[in-house]
């Protein structure tokens, strides 16, 4: 999720896990087996452009989550009245 939030690339190093890169736009490029000892070699490319989730945050989640706050305070006041 980081390469797409951020549209940079990552290298993902794991000691027990699975290794990999992932491009700008999420794909996995090259990945090494669960368990097993491997080298991988990738160009990672820089971007200095900064996103709308790097600028604002997490806006695009708060957004429904406001709005079912204030879907529930409207259907607890309807049911009192």
């Amino acid at each position: 999720m980081p390469a797409i939030e951020t549209r940079c690339s990552v290298a993902r190093s794991a000691n027990t896990g699975i290794s990999c890169f992932v491009n700008q736009r999420g794909d996995i490029l090259q990945p090494t087996p669960y368990w097993e000892t491997a080298v991988i070699r990738q160009e990672i490319n820089a971007n200095d452009k900064i996103t709308f989730y790097v600028r604002y945050g997490d806006y695009i989640a708060r957004g429904p989550v406001l709005g079912l706050v204030l879907l529930l305070l409207i259907a607890v006041t309807q049911r009192r009245k």
